[in-house]
């Protein structure tokens, strides 16, 4: 989905980021590269916090079932 088709220029550009690992996990002081990030919609980002930290590769496998079985 793309935000700016449906919010114009409001949504343009717009992401959110998941830490693949959790930030409680984290040891103090660490530093967050962008490896350690997953860009997600918020709907995503939701999901995956609601289902016990699914991992996002979970997710996006069922996503691409789901897909593939809507064609």
């Amino acid at each position: 989905m793309r935000f700016s088709e449906i919010y114009g220029e409001l949504g343009a550009g717009y992401i959110e980021a998941h830490h693949k690992v959790p930030v409680a996990q984290l040891k103090d002081g660490s530093k967050t590269k962008i490896s350690d990030l997953a860009a997600l919609c918020a709907n995503c980002h939701r999901i995956i916090h609601k289902n016990n930290l699914m991992p996002v590769e979970e997710l996006a496998k069922l996503l691409a079932e789901r897909t593939n079985l809507q064609h």
